[in-house]
C-alpha cells in the first residue's frame, strides 16, 4: 500500500512537471504573413522568415562579430512604421502571448523598436482588437524580444503588429510568434528562446499565473516531502 501511494505522488508529480512544459504551443511556426513596407534588398525577406522559428546569432567579420551579417535578419530603412500581418491559418483559442524578436546594433545604425503594438481578428479584413503595446527597454544587449502577455486566453487568426522604427537608420527582425497556451513560469515581462535569452519590458500590466506557479510548487514540494517520508519509514522500519 505505502509503495503504491509513493508511486502516485511520484506521478502526480511528474505531471505537473510535464503539463508545465508542454503549457505554451508557438501557433506561428512556418505560417504566412504580408508586409508593409516590404524589407530592404540588401537583407530580404525569403520565404517567410520570420515565422521560420530560428533567431539570428553573430556571424564573425574579421576580430568582430555581427549579428546583422546572419540572414536570419530581416532589415527595414526607418522611413515609418512596418507593419507585419499575420496569417495563423485558422481561428485559434487561448492565445497569450505575442513576441517580436529585434536586434540592437547600434555601433551599425540598427536600432531597437521604439514601439511594438500588437492587434488581432478573426478576418483579415476586419476589425482588429487592440491587444497592447511594448516599449523595448533600454540596454545593451544585441538581441532582444518585445513580449506581451494578455491577461487572458485571446481568440483570432490575423495577428497585425506594428513597429514604430527607434532612432537608428535602420530595424532588423528575426522572429514574429504567437504562443497558445498559459505558461505559469514566465514572469510578467519575461521571455526567453532556446537560443539566448531576450527581454524587454511591457507598458501595460501582463499576466502573471501566480496562482498556477503556487500550484505547482506546491505540489511538487508535498510529492517530494511525502516520497522522501515513506521511502524512510520503510528503509527503518
Amino acid at each position: 500500500m505505502k509503495r503504491f501511494f509513493c508511486v502516485c505522488l511520484f506521478f502526480l508529480a511528474l505531471v505537473g512537471v510535464l503539463s508545465v512544459s508542454a503549457a505554451q504551443n508557438v501557433v506561428s511556426l512556418h505560417k504566412g504573413y504580408t508586409l508593409s513596407p516590404g524589407a530592404s534588398q540588401g537583407y530580404p525577406d525569403e520565404n517567410f522568415e520570420l515565422t521560420n522559428g530560428k533567431y539570428g546569432t553573430p556571424v564573425e567579420n574579421g576580430t568582430v562579430n555581427y549579428y546583422y551579417r546572419d540572414t536570419e535578419y530581416v532589415g527595414f530603412r526607418n522611413e515609418g512604421e512596418i507593419t507585419v500581418v499575420l496569417d495563423l491559418g485558422e481561428v485559434y483559442t487561448q492565445l497569450w502571448t505575442f513576441e517580436v524578436s529585434y536586434l540592437r546594433e547600434e555601433e551599425v545604425g540598427i536600432t531597437a523598436p521604439a514601439k511594438v503594438a500588437f492587434y488581432l481578428s478573426n478576418e483579415e479584413e476586419g476589425e482588429f482588437t487592440p491587444l497592447g503595446e511594448v516599449i523595448p527597454s533600454p540596454g545593451t544587449e544585441k538581441a532582444g524580444i518585445a513580449s506581451l502577455k494578455g491577461t487572458e486566453g485571446m481568440e483570432g487568426r490575423y495577428l497585425k503588429v506594428v513597429i514604430t522604427p527607434g532612432e537608428g537608420a535602420w530595424t532588423f527582425l528575426d522572429e514574429v510568434s504567437v504562443l497558445q497556451g498559459k505558461n505559469p513560469l514566465s514572469a510578467p515581462g519575461e521571455s526567453s528562446t532556446p537560443e539566448q535569452s531576450r527581454t524587454s519590458q511591457p507598458s501595460q500590466s501582463p499576466m502573471t499565473g501566480d496562482r498556477d506557479l503556487v500550484s505547482f510548487v506546491l505540489l511538487c514540494g508535498v510529492s517530494a516531502v511525502g516520497t522522501a517520508a515513506l521511502i524512510g519509514r520503510k528503509r527503518f522500519a
